[in-house]
Parts: C-alpha cells; structure tokens; sequence
C-alpha cells in the first residue's frame, strides 16, 4: 500500500512537472538558414542542424563501418561526411565557439508528408553555443541575416509619452468627446473665506 501511495505521488508530480513546463513555454527558437544541402534554427543557448542524406530509408546502423556516416565537432569547426552514401563533406568554421563536448549528432528517419515513398535520412545536429547569443549565420562563409523568432512575439520597445497622448486623443476624437464636458465645481475651504475651483 505504501508503495502504491508512493508511485502515486512521483506519477502526479511527473504530471504537474509536464504541465508547469508546457504551460509557462517561454518562445525563443529563431530563424538560421536553409539550402538544399541543409536547415538550421537556433535558440540563445543551441544550435539544431538537420543535413540531408542521399539515400532512403534503408536497414541497419548507417554509423558503423569505415564509409558511414561520420560528425566531428570541434570548438570552432564542424565536418559532416558519409563516403559511402555519396555525400559530399559538409564542413566548415562556425561563427561562434561551442561546446563539443556538449554538442550531439544522430541519424533519424523523416517520413515524407502525403508520399507513400520509403522515408528519407538525415543527421540531426544539436550545437551547445558557448555563449548564449544569436548567430547571423551557420559558418564564417555564409552572409550574415538578421535572425527572426518564430515561437512568439518580437519584444517592442514602449510607447513614448507622446505617443500615448497622441494615442488617447485620437480615442477620444473617436469617441465623439472633442470639447471636454467638465464641470467647474466650488468647494468651500472650512478655514477661510476663499473657495476652490475643481475640474
């Protein structure tokens, strides 16, 4: 019974866990760049690279052998490389450092969307930067761009002053109160003699 009461209360906790993370996503993946070789997108801490493989879905461990596929990582370079699927190295120097010994590469299928062809392969890519910024490109060859956040709203800068001003008077002008209906009110001062005007 103990121990029934126990998995219980790791399981509702598993539970809340999940919902707390789900419920208080906090957006922050960004555009990196697309070619027909490769894609990238990137958060302020990582990098996910996805290089397609020339080949289909095929059996067995595409990683062993001489000729499979190959990642290495190194703190300012990357090499990706498969002689025996005919893929042609993709490597080059990185914009910025990452952490190799954090960084992790696999083999994945990709089933193709509304095909009834066999599933393509590709090597999945996760750089840990190694500081926490954005990178205008993948390597120093590429042109630099301005990355762009697709998971939620750029942050804006607040309004001026004037700008809120001007924003109130023109929702008042819609309102159809231009000329201000205050009235002027006289409250007695209860020590002397003078009043005071409100409005």
């Amino acid at each position: 019974l103990a121990r029934a009461c126990f998995l219980t209360v790791v399981w509702e906790l598993v539970d809340l866990a999940f919902r707390l993370t789900t419920m208080f996503h906090v957006p922050g993946k960004y555009s990196g760049g697309l070619t027909d070789r490769y894609a990238w997108v990137q958060t302020l801490q990582n990098v996910e690279l996805k290089v397609n493989l020339p080949i289909a879905s095929t059996e067995g461990d595409l990683t062993k052998g001489p000729g499979g596929v190959k990642c290495a990582i190194s703190a300012k370079a990357i090499k990706v490389e498969a002689q025996t699927l005919g893929l042609e190295p993709l490597e080059g120097e990185l914009h910025a450092a990452v952490n190799a010994s954090d960084s992790l590469w696999v083999v994945e299928d990709v089933e193709q969307e509304g095909n009834a062809s066999p599933s393509r392969k590709i090597v999945s890519i996760t750089l840990a930067k190694s500081v926490s910024e954005l990178w205008p490109r993948l390597f120093q060859s590429e042109e630099e761009r301005e990355p762009r956040l697709l998971d939620g709203e750029e942050k804006k800068d607040p309004l001026t002053k004037k700008e809120l001003l001007a924003g109130a008077k023109a929702r008042v002008k819609e309102a159809g109160m231009e000329h201000s209906k205050a009235n002027h009110f006289m409250v007695e001062n209860r020590v002397g003699e003078q009043g005071v005007t409100l409005s």
